[in-house]
Order: C-alpha cells, then sequence, then structure tokens
C-alpha cells in the first residue's frame, strides 16, 4: 500500500474523495482513460475511492485478472449481447431499457450472482434514459426481475447535446426520483 503513496492516481483519489467526503459523497475511480491499468485502479482504492468504472469490458477484464475484486460499475449502457460478460465482470451497470434488464437478470441467474443497476433518465441531453414519465414504471418491472438489485436511478447532463447542469433541471429530476421513491416505497 504504501508503494502508492505518490502515484498521481493515489494523490488524485485522497484530494477528490477527502472533499467529496465531507458532503457525505462516496466517489467511483474512473479508469477507462487509462484502460484499466491495475496500478492506477489500486492507487485510486487506496486513495480512498469506493468503486472502479469504466466503459470497456476488456478493461475491467484486465483489471479483475490483476486480482481487483473491489466493486466495478460499467460506466455506459450494455448491449443485449453482452449481458453475461457484465454480469460476471461487473458489479453494477447504468441501463435504459428494461428489455436489457431482463438480460441481465437471465445472465445474473444462469451465473447464480445478483446484479445491480442504474436506471438512467433523459435529462434533456438526448443521450440515454427512460422518458420522465416513464421512470415510476420501468422501477416497477425492474423490481420485479430476479437477480436484479435496483441501486438507484440517475440522469446525464453536459455530455451528448451540452444541456448543462442547473437548479432547475436537477429539481426536475429530484422530483421524478421524490415520485418513484413515494410510488414504490
Amino acid at each position: 500500500l504504501h508503494s502508492l503513496e505518490g502515484h498521481s492516481g493515489w494523490i488524485n483519489a485522497v484530494a477528490v474523495t477527502e472533499l467529496c467526503a465531507r458532503h457525505g459523497i462516496a466517489v467511483a475511480g474512473v479508469t477507462k482513460c487509462v484502460c484499466g491499468e491495475p496500478d492506477v485502479a489500486r492507487a485510486m482504492l487506496a486513495g480512498g475511492c469506493t468503486m472502479l468504472a469504466d466503459s470497456r469490458l476488456a478493461n475491467v477484464a484486465r483489471m479483475r485478472d490483476a486480482g481487483i475484486e473491489a466493486p466495478i460499475l460499467l460506466l455506459r449502457l450494455p448491449a443485449l449481447s453482452e449481458a453475461a460478460d457484465v454480469v460476471r465482470l461487473c458489479d453494477l451497470s447504468l441501463v435504459s431499457e428494461v428489455d436489457t434488464v431482463r438480460a441481465l437478470s437471465a445472465a445474473a441467474q444462469t451465473q447464480d450472482a445478483s446484479h445491480g443497476v442504474i436506471l438512467m433518465v433523459e435529462g434533456g441531453d438526448r443521450r440515454e434514459g427512460v422518458m420522465p414519465e416513464d421512470t415510476a414504471a420501468a422501477c416497477r418491472d425492474i423490481l420485479a426481475l430476479p437477480n436484479i438489485e435496483l441501486a438507484g436511478v440517475g440522469t446525464s447532463l453536459n455530455c451528448l447535446c451540452g444541456v448543462l447542469p442547473t437548479p432547475e433541471n436537477q429539481q426536475t429530476f429530484a422530483g421524478i426520483v421524490d415520485r418513484v421513491e413515494t410510488e414504490l416505497g
């Protein structure tokens, strides 16, 4: 562990995780820009990241092959054809369609595993997500699937179309979350 001190991944992780911890926020270290380099992943974890996140399954496999057992989030929507690999390699993934979650559920059942999902909600950026008015119904469908844990809902802003986060669109998203929690407990 001491060999990671001074590593830029460790220094950055400590700075970010300490700042976020003061506000009750846990940090996922994103490894996609370093192609899942195991030493950087270890430095991020040693620096306080509670999870890793990557958009490429090959990068996740590289970290798993190097013995990294920390929770890993697939930081993109999985393809139906990748369901088995996603469940095998990742603990959590972003999803926009219940059909994808059904495929993940089937793969998780086959592997006698559990898989977490975060349902993405369209926030105006036209990148990903169910329409806001369909969120509760999609969550209800997901909650009924075996071997799947609905870990939460999320949204993406300032990515594809440059819709900036504003107090208004963040409050709109918070309202969606409140409605889902009220309807589904």
